[in-house]
């Protein structure tokens, strides 16, 4: 409608129209009008003075006449139907921008299987990652760069609601303007569709008035040309950068059936046990013992967050182990020394299978997971665990298909790769509880890694006391409460200490491709070992 040569320009007309002197049959715009106007008026004045002699012209002067009366019985809906053009794109573009539904048609209100629902997603999965701090090739490079091509800014859907309903205002074809107010002017206030309404009102016998109205929306076209249809322009040229999205649109809601499917049989997989209420008095007695240290706690949260929320919440924890591996923060090192006395004290030990009956969800073979995580729920620490490998293995697994392995760009490619990363991602919780072990290669450049359950705590538990002394405070007073409890010795009633050391390598055998893939500032970190050696003792 407003583009370059688009149907506002084709109800204008083009300026300074190389026209025929006679009127033809098929006068089509406004310019054309105005050009014939005075001829029309000259044949129909002098109708009466030709003799009938002449019948050859009077009969080519009366089609002239015809034809222009035509053009003011017809044009003027020919004109107004334009404008149903531009609000059938107008619902096309709100369909795919933002879904159908009682609950869609906008940037604030958009359906499930739309654009904007798409590239939601995809912010919320991709958005964290700074993919500069990885090290990689030029294959996959152009895989990340197809991803990111697809995400869009929120200014795209935003731009193209807003205009496209301003200009749908303007190009309204039930709007009316009189006769009377077509003559008084005061045309800078009126929409396209009352100008266009108001020329064909009085160009048969305005001409004056109908040019001005002309030139008026001239000035409309040219603003509307070279300011929103830009911008719409601009926008779609980065939406045809990522037209996959819709190319391929068809296939989009069954793959993502499937990648639903799949997560919901690894969520059922992890989620965890519900009775262990025999359980839950040691977890009391935990709580109460924390709350005389003055410690805060909370329970656990079994709700099934949804397939997005998860992957949400697994490159949330990625983005903490990236800082972490980059950085390996001076405080680590003293938090490195009281994980071991944890894990060597109060780890983690048999049975690890995902039947609450086994005993696995139990405080006594699961010390060190309330240690790390906190809840004072009977069960909840051992299922966060579990849930806390599902995000590695899977959030892993997902960066490698789509990096590494390639082959799964575009919408329908990344639920794919969604799909086979919670399938794997399944396996590897089947295997870990099953057996204690889960031979792991969490990029396609690191070598096989032999895993086992307590080497994934040490990981998780080594990542959280990175967070900062409000964790770590919280950890210790975990700690206290665990040898109160074993011990059955008050520590503010009784001062002790612990005594740590750490000596040699300690093997990072969990992040070895990430130690290769991401440059390291801290000259003690080289390739995937740590190199330490230090006593540290502890009062508390």
């Amino acid at each position: 409608m407003i583009k370059k040569n688009g149907q506002l320009l084709k109800i204008i007309g083009p300026r300074n129209p190389d026209l025929d002197e006679k009127i033809p049959k098929n006068v089509q715009n406004m310019e054309e009008l105005l050009f014939y106007n005075e001829r029309y008026h000259e044949l129909k004045d002098e109708g009466g003075d030709h003799n009938k002699d002449d019948g050859e012209e009077n009969e080519e002067e009366q089609q002239e006449i015809d034809n222009y009366d035509k053009a003011l019985n017809q044009l003027k809906d020919n004109h107004l139907n334009k404008f149903n053009k531009f609000r059938s794109a107008q619902s096309t573009i709100n369909r795919l921008l933002f879904g159908t539904g009682p609950a869609a048609g906008s940037p604030d209100n958009f359906g499930p299987s739309s654009a904007m629902d798409y590239n939601e997603q995809m912010k919320d999965i991709i958005g964290d990652i700074n993919f500069e701090d990885f090290d990689i090739g030029e294959e996959a490079r152009e895989e990340i760069e197809k991803m990111e091509n697809m995400i869009l800014d929120t200014d795209f859907f935003n731009d193209i609601y807003n205009r496209t309903e301003i200009l749908d205002e303007q190009f309204s074809p039930n709007q009316t303007m009189s006769k009377d107010d077509a003559l008084d002017g005061g045309y800078a206030s009126r929409t396209v569709g009352e100008l266009v309404n108001g020329f064909h009102e009085i160009i048969e016998n305005y001409v004056d008035s109908a040019t001005s109205i002309k030139n008026t929306l001239r000035q409309r076209y040219n603003s509307y040309r070279d300011g929103d249809a830009n911008l719409l322009q601009s926008h779609l040229d980065d939406y045809d950068n990522s037209k996959e999205l819709m190319e391929q649109e068809d296939g989009l809601e069954d793959m993502e059936d499937q990648a639903d499917e799949e997560y919901s049989d690894l969520w059922e997989l992890i989620e965890g046990a519900e009775d262990l209420a025999k359980d839950q008095a040691k977890y009391d007695q935990l709580e109460a013992i924390i709350s005389e240290y003055d410690a805060v706690n909370g329970g656990g949260d079994n709700d099934d967050p949804g397939r997005t929320q998860f992957i949400k919440d697994a490159f949330d924890r990625f983005s903490g182990f990236l800082t972490f591996v980059k950085e390996f923060p001076e405080s680590f090192r003293n938090q490195l020394y009281i994980n071991e006395y944890i894990m060597a004290n109060y780890g983690t030990s048999e049975p690890y299978s995902l039947d609450p009956s086994s005993g696995s969800y139990l405080y006594e073979n699961k010390q060190a997971q309330f240690i790390t995580y906190g809840y004072t729920t009977a069960g909840a620490n051992y299922a966060a665990f579990i849930r806390d490998i599902a995000m590695a293995l899977f959030v892993v697994k997902l960066i490698d298909l789509v990096l590494f392995q390639g082959g799964f760009a575009g919408p329908l490619g990344f639920l794919r790769a969604l799909g086979q990363a919670f399938i794997y991602t399944a396996n590897g919780i089947k295997q870990l509880t099953g057996s204690n072990k889960f031979r792991w290669q969490p990029l396609k450049i690191s070598r096989l890694l032999d895993m086992t359950m307590p080497l994934f705590l040490r990981m998780f538990i080594i990542m959280r006391s990175t967070a900062g002394e409000g964790y770590n405070n919280k950890k210790i007073r975990r700690l206290q409460a665990a040898i109160t409890l074993d011990k059955e010795v008050s520590l503010d009633e009784n001062p002790s200490y612990i005594k740590g050391k750490v000596k040699g390598n300690v093997d990072l055998l969990f992040i070895p491709a990430l130690t290769n893939l991401i440059p390291n500032q801290n000259g003690s970190l080289s390739g995937k070992t740590y190199t330490i050696e230090k006593t540290k003792v502890y009062s508390y």
